[in-house]
Formats: C-alpha cells, sequence, structure tokens
C-alpha cells in the first residue's frame, strides 16, 4: 500500500470548513482522505472553468444549503507554494 500523500492547507481554508454542518465537514473529510490515497469520492467532480480535472469540487447539501470545497492536487503554482509552506514548517520538502 501506498504512503498517503500530505494535506497542506493554505490560508484559512483548514478554518473555514469548521463553519459547515457536522455531516457536510464528514463528507468533506472523506474526500480529502480518498484524494491523499489516490482515489477519489463520489461527491467530487471536475471545476467548470478549468481543463480537465486539475481543480476538482467536493459538494454537499444540508437542509436546503450547498456546500463547496475545491482542491487541486496538480497544478503546479499550488503545489510550489505548498512546498514552500511545508519546508517552512516542517523543515523537510515534499516528494513529487
Amino acid at each position: 500500500m501506498a504512503a498517503q500523500k500530505p494535506a497542506v492547507w493554505i490560508g484559512s481554508s483548514l478554518d473555514d470548513p469548521r463553519a459547515f454542518p457536522d455531516e457536510v465537514r464528514r463528507v468533506m473529510g472523506f474526500a480529502i482522505n480518498d484524494a491523499q490515497n489516490g482515489s477519489e469520492h463520489h461527491r467530487v467532480k471536475a471545476l467548470k472553468g478549468f481543463r480537465g480535472r486539475s481543480m476538482l469540487e467536493v459538494v454537499d447539501d444540508d437542509d436546503g444549503d450547498t456546500y463547496r470545497a475545491v482542491y487541486t492536487v496538480r497544478i503546479k503554482a499550488r503545489l510550489k507554494l505548498a512546498e514552500a509552506h511545508h519546508q517552512e514548517n516542517y523543515g523537510t520538502r515534499g516528494k513529487r
């Protein structure tokens, strides 16, 4: 089994979903975990306006409201930012 890829949270991306309802947070958490393990949650779809599947979104509904979380695993600029963040905070450079 391959090692789980780290999730790197930029800016307020870790704090913002804490305002989501518990069930929505659970779905978002499972989706991120699946991405870290190289699979894709059934609630994930390609974000419109981007070519291919470079930007993905998790969509969940609760009590008539829709919640979305967007993530990427392929955009080089974000990867470089995430690597720099990881280096600064954890002292090791992530592997690609």
